[in-house]
């Protein structure tokens, strides 16, 4: 059994693995600390058998640096049979770390949100920010499809070459990037597949309210990643089913429309 301290004080961070655009993602997830880092008193009891429980390899994630955990959460889901196309990512996570990790040791692409800060891109022979690239546009074009502006700029990234995508929804809205590895996607289909990127907050919001996995009253950190993992698994069953229904309802309206020549 764990101390209290260190039992409410993790958050999950959720990675989904898009395969042929489709959004029936599998979730896997790691635990990180949200302790204070000038905590020291961080410890295992003396009776804590790490033989028999699987916490201790969550213990290990939450003592490491966040980037190394990343990556072997990422490792562990290739070498479990998960395939991808893409990494997708917001702008927390966004780093040449990531990109330069992803590109190279697992070979798929990257597509997420950029930051927009002093980070510099090699532009025709000259370094600039995203804030500067934009404000030297003279090629913005229009999206029918998303009804917004954007520009596109193919850009070397600390010696890796990204396709910038800066998109802007409303006339006086502000500024967003979407940063990708991926030179052959158009605007149109980067911003559908980030929109993917999307399911995993109606993900939490879906597993918290309706298949309650913060009511665990265990004080045992082994219940407690139990109670997750469960939850995560029957929200993707009941995601499945629900899926493979609206399949089988939309084939038979089709087949509805073809007898009466509407289709």
């Amino acid at each position: 059994m764990l101390p209290d301290k260190i039992t409410k004080n993790f958050k999950e961070i959720s990675k989904f693995f898009v395969e042929n655009f489709d959004n029936s993602a599998n979730a896997i997830f790691t635990v990180l600390d949200m302790l204070n880092l000038n905590d020291k008193s961080l410890c295992l009891p003396t009776n804590y058998n790490a033989k028999y429980s699987q916490s201790i390899k969550f213990i290990l994630i939450l003592l490491m640096p966040f980037f190394c955990s990343l990556m072997k959460m990422l490792k562990r889901s290739f070498r479990h049979g998960f395939k991808a196309k893409y990494v997708l990512a917001d702008s927390w996570f966004c780093s040449i770390e990531l990109i330069r990790f992803v590109t190279k040791t697992l070979k798929i692409n990257f597509l997420g949100m950029a930051k927009h800060g002093n980070t510099k891109y090699d532009y025709k022979d000259k370094q600039l920010t995203i804030n500067e690239l934009i404000a030297k546009r003279k090629d913005t074009k229009t999206s029918k499809q998303y009804n917004c502006k954007y520009i596109r700029r193919d850009v070397v990234f600390k010696e890796t070459p990204v396709t910038l995508f800066c998109i802007r929804l409303t006339k006086k809205g502000k500024w967003r990037t979407i940063i990708t590895t991926d030179a052959d996607l158009n605007f149109e289909s980067a911003m559908e597949i980030y929109a993917m990127r999307w399911s995993i907050e109606v993900f939490f919001k879906e597993c918290k309210q309706h298949l309650l996995p913060n009511n665990c009253q265990s004080v045992d950190f082994d219940v407690q990643i139990a109670e997750i993992t469960f939850s995560f698994i029957r929200f993707n069953i009941l995601s499945t089913i629900l899926r493979k229904q609206n399949s089988i309802i939309e084939n038979q309206l089709v087949k509805k429309f073809n007898k009466v020549g509407m289709i």
